[in-house]
């Protein structure tokens, strides 16, 4: 309600800021304007005041401020001691991975391993407690240069063998009979 105020306010004394016509000189040669003149000078009319009335609104009923609920607070709780582990070994599919984890409650030890595309394994070993998380990457094996596999030998498709469109052969058509005149007779009344 209070912007809706605000703008009429604002409009109102923008319209009442708009210049009085009536009183100012015209731009009439020879007419002297400045001097107190009976003759020369007609005296301004008053505009009519205009009053803008105010709508009359119904006031919202008055309601006491009620703050959100605070956010419950949660207690700290001790760490659950752990330890778990998984791995997948499929080498048909090239799948080489797994990861152990071990936790006492306050600090969590594990490592994990991938099996990578050049051959190598790579094994994360890592460590977080309260003062941060430290992992130290390492390698198994020797890296092997990648070779792409071979491209498959697809047999060419045959090339069709296009023989020529046998040629039409046109007979020509017997001529049609001409038709026979037949004289009408002729009646004489």
């Amino acid at each position: 309600m209070s912007k809706v105020l605000i703008l009429l306010s604002l409009s109102l004394s923008s319209a009442l800021a708009l210049p009085n016509y009536a009183k100012e000189k015209p731009a009439s040669p020879g007419i002297d304007y400045d001097k107190d003149n009976a003759a020369n000078h007609k005296a301004a009319e008053p505009l009519a005041s205009y009053s803008n009335p105010q709508p009359a609104y119904k006031s919202a009923p008055v309601t006491s401020y009620k703050p959100a609920p605070a956010a419950p607070s949660y207690e700290a709780h001790p760490g659950m001691p752990y330890d778990y582990g998984y791995a997948v070994k499929d080498q048909k599919a090239g799948l080489d991975y797994g990861q152990k984890e071990k936790s006492d409650g306050n600090v969590v030890t594990g490592e994990y391993r991938v099996l990578l595309p050049d051959g190598r394994t790579q094994i994360v070993s890592y460590r977080a407690d309260a003062n941060g998380y430290v992992a130290e990457v390492s390698y198994e094996g020797v890296a092997k240069p990648y070779v792409a596999p071979a491209k498959a030998a697809y047999a060419s498709a045959p090339q069709p063998a296009y023989a020529p469109a046998p040629q039409p052969t046109y007979s020509s058509p017997a001529p049609a009979p001409q038709p026979k005149y037949t004289p009408q007779p002729t009646y004489t009344y």
